[in-house]
């Protein structure tokens, strides 16, 4: 017996077989906010995980945060979005609310 992970490409078959994120995963993703916003009080993460290729995998995030010290906010929403998008793929999208009201949403 092998003490490996398996492959990305089976994490990524398991993932979308039982409709679940591995809890290592789901640290990182809550731990990203943090990386890339300033002041940030608090962030909650929400989440759905395509059961197929075709259906869509979106990780919605509500945080709560000052504004003032978040200039180039474009920036980090894409920042984030890209990390999600190294964590798991390409297609997976992201649904950002700041304070309560939408702040941006993945487009493809």
């Amino acid at each position: 017996m092998s003490d490996q992970s398996p492959p990305p490409g089976d994490l990524t078959k398991l993932m979308l077989f039982f409709g679940r994120i591995p809890e290592t995963h789901i640290k990182s993703l809550q731990s990203y906010p943090f990386i890339y916003f300033n002041d940030l009080k608090e962030a909650k993460l929400d989440y759905v995980v395509a059961k197929d290729k075709n259906g869509e995998t979106i990780f919605s995030y509500d945080l709560s945060l000052n504004l003032e010290p978040n200039d180039h906010l474009d920036k980090r929403y894409k920042a984030l979005e890209v990390a999600v998008r190294n964590l798991f793929w390409k297609e997976a999208k992201i649904k950002i609310t700041i304070n309560g009201q939408e702040a941006y949403k993945s487009e493809s």
